[in-house]
């Protein structure tokens, strides 16, 4: 696997993550992560199918490591204490 592909998963994953977690805002983050974590798992195992294609668990916990990522970020955003004009 080349260089650029390796941080890539992790980077692409990053957005995702705090998509999902803005598109459920009640939902609890660790969910979120954990869901995200088995779509990356399911794309990985449908590489299966696809000729030329080689399924790595190291793209996985990079995807999910992006996730987990994503959602922190969104946590820290949205938990971040506005401040009052004085």
């Amino acid at each position: 696997m080349s260089a650029v592909k390796r941080p890539a998963n992790l980077v692409l994953f990053i957005p995702f993550g705090f998509l999902v977690c803005a598109s459920f805002p009640g939902s609890r983050q660790l969910r979120i992560v954990i869901s995200c974590c088995a779509v990356s798992l399911v794309i990985e195992g449908a590489q299966l199918l696809l000729p030329g294609r080689h399924p790595s668990i190291v793209d996985v916990a990079l995807n999910s490591a992006g996730v987990a990522l994503g959602a922190f970020i969104f946590g820290m955003c949205v938990n971040t204490p506005s401040r009052q004009s004085r």
